[in-house]
């Protein structure tokens, strides 16, 4: 090493020496063994921070019980501690663990009965010298999740309700237990560990089984000399059903699942022999079946029929959605969204869908709702097993087609494949449809948005939208007249800037209508606009050289859509071009004397407007003198 490079490090050892010299001292407590012992040749301690120690790290040590019965009085030297008002410390265990290895022989019925803790780590045991299990775990409360799996056990004769009464138990992993050895009687209720106290208890839904697992006689429900693998959906108070023909029979959509393997044992009912087959995984279990069972719903195949009703148009396709095999817990596989409706009834808007359940009438449910499926009355099915039909009727209401004018125009609301029809219109009236696009949606094309209707011609405009979410549009829309009536198709030209630029021009549309193209936005901001016509060289017509100013304020809610509030001023986009007026002159000329020179003549004039309708404006005139006007 270079001499350099030995300097370098000695100053970094100082300076950390002076670090940790600096550093206040840290005390870390270590579990303190409260008690010990030693029972039928195990190890035993206890410390303060409630752990349980079996056995010793790094040695292996052998539980010899014996063939004697046991009783949970049997382990109170250790088991004193599952509650802290049973011994002098009043301390709980909150955890077991095995270290090193234990070697259990004989016995062991009732080693951890009522244990209150909420983890087990037991890795370390030996069961394959075990004899009986009867209680091993019964009665614990706070275990959700248990990991058994090195419990392999050949010489087992009796396990009889090893996890009975264990209602937090969900999890369960007993792989390697074998009970080929077992007695019918030595397997009663051996996985019952639902409570029957309450209802939200529900026991196991998740077990491992391996080749050697047997259930013993599981032909009854409540045969005793089973192992009785039970779960409280089971029951026929609690278990949802799916009524089919009539209320004739359930078909429960549910019971013990091997997802890896393609198994599956269902739960049904027959309404004709009252017979609750929950055990079914227990009815056909052999040693072809091991692995990972879970407590769910079966694979079946779900179709909603969509009815319009009485009078309404149009089709709805069959919605079909297959449900696979889920978990009991799995939210989803009852969800089922509603399609929106495509109906059409004249004169009537879509309100609701109702749908039918089996025991609380019927429902109304919006359009495109998600509804869990097995509430509603099933009411055709083809496979009995598999198949499950629903019914969605449309149910409607009267719509309200008046309209309040207000300086001649109104607003009206339609669905993608309405249409408006307004009868009665006198010919000659000019009109404009303007979009008033919602939020999410673009105007992408348009027809015959302004004409003038003709007399027994239908005007048809039409309109197209597409769907897309974080964008918002406007669109600026005028109107053009000249002396007080709609400019002509193409005869006035006009320009939109914002920041002095052109962005568009329009020219004036059939009904003197003017339109600009959409505008979209796709992110929050303030726009300023103007809008002004362009002058052509006509000196019949006094142009309105007034320039419109229209603001446009783009609002984020903060979820990524968009809004935006478009401000005119009070009259809108509104442009008033006037003809510039002539003269009319009227001279009268005759061969008068001096004695009737003074005779005056009388005119009549008619003034009326291109539609033959009289003026009503006042007209001023004059007389004068000439020689174009003069007597002779």
């Amino acid at each position: 090493m270079k001499k350099g490079m030995k300097g370098i490090l000695l100053c970094i050892a100082m300076i950390m020496a002076v670090m940790f010299a600096m550093a206040p001292a840290r005390t870390v407590h270590a579990a303190t063994v409260v008690d010990s012992g030693t029972i039928y040749g195990m190890s035993w301690r206890v410390t303060d921070a409630g752990v349980l120690y079996l056995g010793t790290g790094g040695r292996t040590e052998t539980l010899n019980a014996g063939t004697s019965t046991k009783s949970y009085s049997t382990w109170n030297s250790f088991n004193q501690y599952w509650n802290s008002g049973s011994n002098r410390f009043n301390l709980k265990v909150n955890v077991v663990v095995v270290e090193g290895t234990v070697i259990l022989k004989g016995d062991v019925s009732w080693m951890f009965a009522n244990y209150q803790g909420s983890s087990m780590y037991l890795s370390g045991f030996d069961t394959t010298n075990v004899t009986s299990m009867d209680g091993m775990f019964r009665d614990m409360r706070n275990i959700s999740d248990l990991d058994l799996s090195n419990f392999s056990t050949p010489n087992l004769t009796s396990c009889r309700q090893m996890f009975y009464g264990s209602y937090s138990l969900r999890s369960l992993d007993i792989r390697n237990m074998d009970l080929r050895n077992v007695s019918i009687s030595g397997l009663t209720s051996m996985l019952y560990s639902r409570d029957g106290r309450s209802s939200s208890n529900w026991g196991l839904t998740k077990i491992v089984l391996g080749p050697y697992f047997v259930f013993g006689d599981p032909t009854s429900l409540y045969n005793p000399n089973s192992v009785y693998l039970d779960n409280a959906q089971g029951s026929n108070t609690s278990i949802k059903q799916i009524q089919k023909d009539g209320y004739t029979d359930s078909l429960y959509m549910y019971g013990w699942i091997n997802r890896d393997r393609g198994l599956g044992a269902y739960s049904t009912f027959a309404s004709s022999t009252g017979d609750y087959s929950i055990n079914a995984l227990a009815r056909t279990y052999d040693e072809s079946m091991a692995g990972t069972w879970e407590w769910g719903y079966a694979s079946c195949d779900v179709y909603i029929e969509y009815d319009g009703g009485d009078g309404a148009v149009g089709s709805m396709p069959l919605q079909h959605v297959h449900k696979d095999v889920a978990s009991y817990y799995d939210g989803n596989w009852g969800s089922i969204k509603l399609l929106n409706n495509t109906y059409v009834k004249p004169g009537y808007e879509f309100d609701h869908w109702e749908m039918e359940t089996p025991y609380s009438g019927t429902r109304s449910l919006n359009e495109g709702i998600t509804i869990y499926w097995p509430t509603y009355k099933v009411v055709n099915s083809g496979d009995e097993t598999t198949d499950v039909r629903l019914l969605a009727k449309a149910v409607w209401k009267k719509r309200d087609t008046s309209v309040t004018m207000k300086d001649g125009a109104f607003t009206f609301d339609i669905k993608a494949g309405e249409k408006a029809t307004f009868n009665d219109i006198p010919a000659g009236t000019s009109y404009q449809v303007y979009e008033l696009t919602p939020d999410g949606w673009v105007l992408v094309q348009q027809e015959n948005a302004s004409g003038v209707i003709e007399a027994l011609e239908e005007s048809a405009a039409f309109f197209w939208n597409k769907y897309q979410p974080g964008v918002t549009t406007v669109q600026f829309s005028g109107l053009k007249t000249l002396d007080g009536h709609p400019a002509s198709e193409g005869a006035y030209k006009f320009e939109l800037f914002e920041n002095g630029t052109v962005i568009d021009t329009a020219t004036t549309q059939d009904g003197g209508f003017i339109q600009f193209k959409v505008i979209e936005y796709d992110a929050a901001g303030d726009h300023t606009y103007t809008i002004r016509e362009v002058e052509p060289d006509d000196d019949g017509v006094d142009y309105d050289m007034h320039e419109e100013t229209v603001m446009v304020s783009v609002i984020d809610d903060g979820a990524g859509n968009l809004s935006s509030e478009v401000i005119y001023d009070d009259d809108g986009i509104k442009f008033e071009n006037h003809t510039r007026p002539g003269i009319l002159r009227i001279t009268k000329n005759a061969d008068v004397t001096e004695a009737n020179k003074d005779d005056t003549f009388t005119f009549e004039i008619t003034f009326s407007n291109e539609n033959g309708m009289p003026i009503s404006d006042n007209i001023y005139w004059y007389v004068e003198n000439g020689a174009e006007g003069s007597a002779e």
